[in-house]
């Protein structure tokens, strides 16, 4: 009977990434989706913009969606080749496009990047590209970067909004910290659930630098992880689908793992400025 029930839950269908509207979707999956046309979705640091496409293209009408890019429009066409197309694309189907937008001072004085105007802010694989050979020096620039993100982008999140941030598994990105991060910011992590790229068709993951980098597939081929962030203190409701499994939740919270709490508490510290 276990070894039934095992196999069931295995079968059991898992929430739709996109769904067209929450409105006609399962009440429980539109909640848990990533990315509904009924939400209001602002994406920052896309590069070549082949997310916001594959997003638009999915949902057939993309009012709701704005793309940000931190280069300029000619620097963005210039390093990636599909740019222009995937913004003609955006355009076409509602959304906006803009340009020279920096993730990590939001809204950067942009109109249309108000305060509390989105249900979705999502930086998909973030990183600095700075070129730095030292590693400890590459993690400490891109750790500043997550932490001017998570410092900034709460303020365009409307009453139970959510932040997205898609990592590769790994090193160095591990070493990145990125929840702690989030949590020095006062944010806390929803859900994190496996990033598969190809169930955002026509998207393609590119390097910060450019096309003419290799290793532009590789990145989104590894084990990725999106992170659904909130704001502490502005939880929704859970669905009934949550609720089912918050019992497999408290089992892992019990026997808290001891090193991994001070290591947690140096890092803090440290972020904070002391020694």
């Amino acid at each position: 009977a276990q070894r039934e029930r095992k196999k069931k839950q295995k079968l059991e269908p898992q929430p739709a990434l996109i769904c067209e509207s929450a409105a006609v979707a399962d009440a429980d999956d539109a909640r848990l989706a990533a990315y509904c046309s009924s939400h209001r979705v602002l994406l920052v640091g896309e590069g070549d913009l082949s997310f916001g496409a594959a997003l638009a293209v999915a949902w057939g009408a993309a009012e709701n969606l704005t793309a940000t890019v931190f280069d300029d429009e000619a620097t963005a066409a210039r390093k990636y080749a599909a740019a222009a197309e995937n913004a003609s694309t955006l355009r076409a189907l509602g959304a906006r496009v803009l340009y020279g937008v920096d993730a990590t001072r939001l809204p950067g004085g942009s109109k249309a990047l108000r305060a509390g105007g989105f249900d979705r802010v999502v930086f998909n694989f973030p990183h600095a590209g700075a070129g730095i050979k030292d590693q400890k020096r590459n993690i400490e620039t891109n750790q500043a970067l997550l932490r001017g993100f998570f410092t900034t982008a709460p303020a365009l999140l409307a009453s139970g909004g959510e932040i997205h941030v898609t990592l590769a598994h790994g090193p160095p990105y591990d070493s990145w910290d990125c929840v702690l991060i989030a949590k020095l910011a006062g944010l806390r992590v929803r859900r994190c659930v496996p990033f598969e790229a190809a169930r955002f068709a026509g998207y393609a993951h590119r390097r910060t630098l450019g096309d003419d980098h290799a290793g532009d597939a590789k990145t989104a081929e590894r084990k990725s992880k999106t992170y659904a962030f909130g704001v502490a203190g502005d939880e929704p409701e859970p669905t009934e689908k949550e609720r089912k499994g918050s019992k497999g939740i408290q089992k892992q919270r019990r026997g808290p793992n001891v090193k991994k709490s001070r290591d947690d508490e140096r890092f803090l510290k440290r972020m904070r400025g002391g020694r």
